[in-house]
């Protein structure tokens, strides 16, 4: 058979290893350490942000902590105060209902914080009121 001649075969698999350890060295020595490279960068990008990113939770915890307790101090300074300054010219019985009154401190407390940021006043368009007197004026 002509094709399993060694005259003819030999230099077809000569060329076929030559060709296959060619591209193989090519690939192990110069686009394989790019590759091995940047999977590494990544990796380490990844444990950075992980890192920097347990950080910060740990920081706002401690910080959403302090505030709290701050808040709570102030609370009862401001409850404390109230009850031996305010409270006793309004009232000649010793009875008060607290619990009403802390739920329109939270209310008032809650729409303060929601409606008192600065995005939300700067998005509202306010007018003098000289402006508007014109259009009063045509009518």
């Amino acid at each position: 058979m002509p094709q399993l001649d060694f005259t003819i075969a030999f230099p077809q698999i000569f060329w076929l290893f030559f060709s296959f350890f060619f591209l193989y060295s090519i690939i192990a020595h110069v686009f394989l350490p790019v590759f091995v490279k940047s999977l590494k960068v990544r990796k380490k990008i990844v444990v950075m942000n992980n890192e920097s990113f347990n950080y910060l939770q740990k920081q706002l915890h401690l910080k959403q902590t302090s505030l709290a307790n701050l808040l709570n101090k102030n609370i009862i300074e401001i409850r404390t105060s109230f009850e031996k300054n305010i409270l006793p010219t309004f009232t000649t019985h010793a009875t008060f209902d607290f619990d009403l009154i802390n739920q329109k401190l939270a209310k008032v407390l809650y729409y303060n914080t929601l409606y008192c940021d600065l995005n939300v006043l700067d998005s509202i368009p306010l007018k003098p009121k000289f402006l508007n007197l014109r259009t009063f004026n045509n009518k």
